[in-house]
This record gives C-alpha cells, sequence and structure tokens, in this order.
C-alpha cells in the first residue's frame, strides 16, 4: 500500500509542488513524504504494511515517520499524529497547532502546519473506513492551497518582516570596534549617552535629535557606527536597506513603512537604521513613480508620529545626500547630519592594523608605508586589501606577508587583476613604454605633481601600463596651478607617444586620460571661472537633457589644448629622459618611483639617447 501511495498522481504532484517552490533538502522532502505515508495510513487503520516496511530496514526518513506514528500506543489512542523532519522530533496535534510553527524549519513551515494539522489529523478521527481517495484528494488541495499561498505572499511581499531585529543582547557592536571615524564616533557617543539618559541638555530646552543622517562614500563603515549606536546606547536595533520597501501590490511600500515602525515601537526603546535611504528618499518630483510618493509620504508621516519619549530613534545612511528630498532632512527628522568621510593617513594606519593583526607579517611590511600608497582607500577596501595580500603570500608560497605581496594586492584592487595573457607585438609594447614614460617623467619633473611610486607596463584588468603617484593628504583646496599640472600630466601619456613615436603614433591608449582631462577642463571653464584670468564668472548649469553652453566647451577644449601643447614641448626638451625611460620599462617592465628618478638623472647627465625608428601611422 505504501508504494501505491506514493505512485499517486496527488503525491507526486505534491512532491513536485513542493520541491519547486518550498524548495526543500532531499532528506526533508523525503521525511516529509514518508511522514504523510505514516499519517494517511495510520488514518486508514492500517499498519501492517508499515511494520513490514520497518523490519526491511527502510530509509531513516521512513522507519522514524513509522515509529513515531506506531510507537506510542497511548498517544495514538487519544488521536496523536507524529512525523519528522530533517532537524528532528515533530509532533502533530490537533491542538498544538501553535507548538508546530515553532518546532519546523522556516523551509517548510507554512506548508507542512497545513498539511498535518488541517488535513492528517482531522482523518484520526474518521476511523478505517476512510478511502484512500478521499485522503489523498485533501492532502493533495490544501498542499496546494499552501504552496501556492506561500509563491505569492514571496512573490508580493505580502506577510513578510522588513529588516532584521536584534535584541540587546545580541549587539556586541561598541565604538570600540570602530577605527577611522574618530569625529563620528564622537557625534553619536553624544547620541547614545543622550538615549541613555545619561547627559541631558532638557534644562537648556533642548531635545533629544529623532533622526540622524549618517553620508559618506561605500565602504567607510556607516552601517558599523549605526549598530555600534545601538550597542552603546543599550537598545534594540533593526536594520534595513531603503530598497527593501515596496513589491509588486501598489501600496506595499507605504505598507512596509507602516509595519516596520510599529515594530519599532513594540521594540522599545528601539534604533532603526535604514541603509542607503536614496532608495527610498529621493527628492519627490525627480521621480515619476506614485507609490514611490506614497512611501516616502508614509515614512515622513511616521517619522512625525514618533517622539523621544516613545523610545524610537531613527538613523539613516546615504552615499548622495544631495538627492535626497528636502522635507527629509527638515528639523524633526533627518536633522543632524554627521559626515563619514574616508579616512586619512592616521586613520587608514589604525585601519590596516586592525585588519592585519591576524597576518604573518614579514620585517618589510611596514604598514604605515603601505597605508600612505594606500591614498583613497576606505575601511572595506583596506579590509580587502590586508586579505589580499595574504592569499598573494600564499600564492606565492611565502610564509610571511611581505611588501611585495601588498604591492601587489594594492595594484590588483586599484586597477585589476595582473594579466597574464598573450604578450604584446613588440611595436604596441614600445608604444605602451612610451605612453606611460611620458606620464612618469612629466610627473618626477613637475614639483606641483604628486610623488611617483612605481611606473609599470605589465597589463592589469583593462590598462595596458599605469603609473602610481602619491596623492598629499587632506588636500581639500586645489589652486589653479595645481589643476594644470595635473591635466599637463594626464596629456603625457599622449604627448610621450607623439614625441616618442612620432606624431602619427596617437592610439587608442589615452582614451580614460581624454575623458579625465575633458571632465577637469570643463569644470575650470564652468564652475570654477578658469579658462580666462579675469574671468569670474560660471556658467549656468544645463538642463538634464542639456549639453554644455558652447561657449563652456570652447573655453574647455582650449585649455585641454594648451595641456596638450605643454606636456609635448615639455617632453620634447627632455627627449633623452623619455627614451632612456621607455627603453627600461621595456626591458624591466616595471620601475620603481626611485629607479625611474634615478633613470632622469642619468640620462640627462650623459647625454641623449638615440630614439627608437618612428611608429608608422596606422
Amino acid at each position: 500500500m505504501f508504494d501505491a501511495l506514493l505512485a499517486q498522481p496527488g503525491v507526486r504532484r505534491l512532491r513536485s509542488l513542493y520541491r519547486r517552490h518550498a524548495n526543500p533538502s532531499g532528506a526533508a522532502l523525503a521525511a516529509a513524504i514518508a511522514a504523510a505515508a505514516a499519517a494517511v495510513l495510520y488514518a486508514l487503520g492500517d499498519m501492517s504494511e508499515l511494520a513490514e516496511r520497518r523490519a526491511a530496514a527502510e530509509p531513516a526518513a521512513f522507519s522514524q515517520a513509522y515509529a513515531l506514528a506506531t510507537d506510542d500506543a497511548a498517544a495514538a489512542g487519544a488521536g496523536v499524529l507524529s512525523g519528522v523532519l530533517d532537524d528532528g522530533w515533530l509532533f502533530l496535534r490537533r491542538e498544538a497547532a501553535p507548538e508546530l510553527a515553532a518546532r519546523v524549519p522556516d523551509l517548510a513551515a507554512d506548508i507542512v502546519s497545513r498539511l498535518f494539522v488541517e488535513a492528517v489529523v482531522p482523518l484520526s478521527d474518521a476511523g478505517p473506513r476512510a478511502s484512500l481517495a478521499s485522503v489523498l484528494g485533501g492532502l493533495f488541495s490544501l498542499a496546494l492551497v499552501a504552496i501556492m499561498g506561500r509563491y505569492m505572499m514571496t512573490m508580493t511581499g505580502l506577510g513578510r518582516s522588513i529588516g532584521e531585529a536584534l535584541y540587546v543582547d545580541e549587539i556586541e557592536t561598541r565604538f570600540a570596534d570602530v577605527a577611522g571615524a574618530a569625529e563620528a564616533v564622537r557625534d553619536l557617543g553624544e547620541l547614545a549617552r543622550m538615549i541613555r539618559g545619561e547627559l541631558s541638555y532638557g534644562a537648556l530646552g533642548a531635545r533629544t535629535p529623532k533622526g540622524v543622517l549618517l553620508v559618506g562614500p561605500p565602504g567607510t563603515g556607516k552601517t558599523l557606527l549605526a549598530r555600534a549606536t545601538a550597542g552603546e546606547a543599550r537598545v534594540n536595533f533593526i536594520a534595513c536597506a531603503g530598497s527593501d520597501f515596496g513589491g509588486m501590490l501598489v501600496g506595499q511600500g507605504a505598507r512596509d513603512v507602516g509595519q516596520l515602525v510599529a515594530r519599532a515601537r513594540r521594540m522599545a526603546p528601539c534604533i532603526v537604521f535604514i541603509d542607503e535611504i536614496d532608495a527610498v528618499g529621493k527628492a519627490r518630483g525627480k521621480v515619476s513613480h506614485t507609490d514611490y510618493e506614497t512611501t516616502l509620504t508614509k515614512l515622513l508621516a511616521e517619522m512625525d508620529g514618533v517622539t523621544a519619549a516613545g523610545g524610537v530613534y531613527f538613523l539613516a545612511a546615504t552615499n548622495h545626500a544631495a538627492a535626497l528630498d528636502p522635507a527629509l532632512v527638515r528639523p524633526g527628522r533627518f536633522d543632524r547630519v554627521i559626515r563619514v568621510p574616508l579616512p586619512d593617513l592616521a586613520a587608514r594606519k589604525k585601519l590596516l592594523a586592525l585588519h592585519a593583526r591576524g597576518l604573518a607579517l614579514a620585517p618589510d611590511a611596514e604598514l604605515g608605508d603601505i597605508a600612505r600608497l594606500a591614498h583613497g582607500f576606505s575601511g572595506a577596501q583596506l579590509a580587502a586589501l590586508a586579505n589580499e595580500a595574504a592569499i598573494q603570500a600564499g600564492r606565492a608560497g611565502a610564509s610571511a606577508v611581505a611588501r611585495e605581496h601588498f604591492e601587489r594586492a594594492l595594484m590588483k584592487l586599484s586597477i585589476g587583476e595582473r594579466v597574464e595573457g598573450a604578450p604584446l607585438a613588440p611595436a604596441d609594447r614600445r608604444l605602451v613604454a612610451y605612453h606611460e614614460a611620458g606620464h612618469a617623467l612629466l610627473a618626477l619633473s613637475d614639483p606641483a605633481a604628486p610623488p611617483v611610486d612605481r611606473v609599470t607596463i605589465v597589463p592589469h584588468g583593462e590598462a595596458l601600463g599605469h603609473v602610481a603617484t602619491r596623492p598629499p593628504e587632506d588636500v581639500r583646496v586645489m589652486a589653479e596651478a595645481a589643476l594644470r599640472s595635473r591635466l599637463r600630466c594626464l596629456a603625457g601619456g599622449r604627448a610621450g607617444e607623439i614625441v616618442g613615436c612620432g606624431e602619427g603614433a596617437r592610439s587608442t591608449l589615452a582614451a580614460a586620460d581624454v575623458a579625465e582631462v575633458s571632465r577637469l577642463a570643463l569644470e575650470m571653464a564652468g564652475r570654477w571661472a578658469m579658462a580666462e584670468p579675469e574671468e569670474f564668472f560660471a556658467a549656468p548649469e544645463p538642463g538634464p537633457l542639456e549639453g554644455p553652453a558652447e561657449a563652456t566647451l570652447a573655453r574647455a577644449r582650449a585649455i585641454a589644448a594648451q595641456a596638450l601643447r605643454e606636456a609635448v614641448a615639455r617632453l620634447g626638451e627632455r627627449a633623452a629622459a623619455l627614451h632612456a625611460m621607455a627603453a627600461a620599462l621595456e626591458a624591466r617592465e616595471t620601475l620603481s618611483g626611485e629607479e625611474a628618478l634615478a633613470i632622469v638623472a642619468d640620462a640627462e647627465a650623459h647625454g641623449a639617447v638615440a630614439p627608437p625608428p618612428t611608429r608608422a601611422a596606422s
């Protein structure tokens, strides 16, 4: 009878639907089917075949189902039916439905609950006269309803809980775990003390901020700061993302917001953290989606309805503060903004030491120097740098992580993995060498340019070569002289091609340089009024469907052309050094900044080096 039961179309269909929509493991599926079969046979009053199957040492799932359905005679007499899933014993009683949900794995909780409690258990009262067809029909119908209900709830988002909730005793993160964000820690520490009641300005008429907005580039630790704030304030914590709100149904986003805030009120005192809030808080009018605006309006209304006395506080994070709706950042909502910038040199040293504390470091792996090379890296990127350096060391069979492993990791994270494919043709290799030599020579010869750390013609990612420089720390203002120096250095690659290989050697190698020069030149001609000595007028910002004004474009083209002319002239004056450096790159592929500087000094001290044959235009 058991084989016949599993062969019935209804059970085969149940198995197919269960696997497709609930996606259970093989063991869970086998156990659920076996338990269903045992319960049905018990309802039919035919336990003989179960005993035979058990004696024949059938699979464990069936044996467990048999044992549960037959071993406890007293329980069986009381109408208790039992089954098993892959995580342990599961007792199914007509009066135990609430207990059931807590004991079944989340994978199939709603399906198995309906299947057994609503279909099988009532059959235990029907006695042995119930027909197999009626039992299977009931099982199949209810299982189909449960599976499709679960599927539709998943697709539409109904019935879900927004965000991950952590209670006070689950939050172990503290400000001591945060490195490289001293100012943010100071400001959030004040908020945490106010929430705890240890700091109060009530006598002065001040109130605890209701909402705090963390603004900064990706990877700077905004989520970590939010969790640490909840840990320091000793309150519960709900974390979600702006993209969590909404679904297939109209109005779902607003319902999600309401459920989130209601949940926070039940968990009060509680901090609600919304990461990437610009996904739901973008300025209205820029997004023509009624449901989106309804979600934002609901969030604003809920924030207005929350008071500090209610114990609910909001933290949010964004990389695009300028895109937020003004109503979201007005007083009474996210009215306190805390900047979380990229770490400076001192912070990078601390972060790198934190992430490298588990590594076996070689004596030459001086983390201060490595932190200096990692200018512009976020905390997350520094963590990736330490991990990638260890991988590079392991790949090389080294017993410790050395400086060279950090440098390789830095190159990989900055411009891509080293490409080990087919070598370049000799003419292309020479052109790459002159391109990178042009960049490097202009940077080495210009006091306003940053120091050169490395020059290479080894392909990495999409780049066939690279000049690594060390920008100065904490530069927040750039003078026109520094900007024009930057333009000349960017144009140095194209200038190196022209001076080293001839006018017809201009190539696609300069594509990225051209794009950056164009961007800077447009800023100088438009926003910064640097096109002419006496100019002090910024062109109006173009509309969303408009390009820059023709006059602005003309001035920007003039700035870019001047940068290329100056780069070609300066390299022409130092052609001996250019040829020497290009030849060294062809021979050695990679030069350190000190090696490049020595080659330039030697070439200029001993006179010109004969240039290679001019590359023909292609």
